[in-house]
């Protein structure tokens, strides 16, 4: 049986080399999101021709656009013609778009645990998106050496975006935003690195 002492002399010997292992480990891990966020990591600038070769024209049947004589609710609780009302969103605010389809330039800055948008044109809550890996807040994000994806739904609508980098160096992001009973919307920005 060993005493306190053999024991605390055991333990002084493990130390040194523990600490040194988890030091090794701890490193290792952190190589590769430094090696993988070189490609994202920097300023962008919206590159607009190329964007506009990617915009797609809305289709004239599209129910993105209210129809006239498609009127739905109710007036002294008397249904009107047009169908049935549409569950709406307890908020009175409508959804606007995410604040990467409205920006010229952004920083993107890779963080071990987030990825960190930050648009210089915004203010307020607005100027930064922070994305952290994994689920958070009913936001799910991955991040990989040639892709950021990010996924969250709402009362009113669901949500996707996904930035890669084209085989040309720019910075391409695609955003799917599907309206609750409406048609998805698939919206591309491209970006140019400064």
């Amino acid at each position: 049986m060993l005493d306190r002492e053999q024991v605390a002399l055991i333990m002084s010997n493990c130390r040194p080399r523990l600490t040194l292992f988890i030091v090794i480990i701890a490193t290792s891990l952190a190589i590769p999101v430094s090696a993988d966020s070189s490609r994202f990591s920097g300023s962008w600038q919206l590159n607009a021709t190329e964007s506009d070769v990617l915009r797609e024209d809305l289709d004239e049947r599209t129910s993105l656009i209210n129809k006239p004589g498609k009127l739905s609710g109710s007036i002294m609780g008397m249904p009107l013609p047009g169908g049935k009302p549409k569950n709406r969103s307890h908020s009175p605010l409508t959804a606007k778009d995410p604040a990467v389809l409205r920006v010229r330039f952004m920083k993107i800055d890779i963080v071990s645990d987030a990825v960190q948008l930050t648009f210089p044109e915004l203010s307020g809550f607005e100027a930064s998106d922070n994305m952290v890996i994994g689920e958070f807040r009913g936001r799910k994000t991955s991040f990989s050496s040639n892709r950021i994806r990010q996924s969250y739904k709402t009362t009113e609508r669901r949500v996707k975006k996904l930035f890669s980098i084209r085989s040309d160096g720019r910075l391409l992001v695609q955003v799917e935003i599907k309206p609750r009973g409406a048609k998805k919307r698939v919206l591309s920005r491209v970006f140019d690195k400064v």
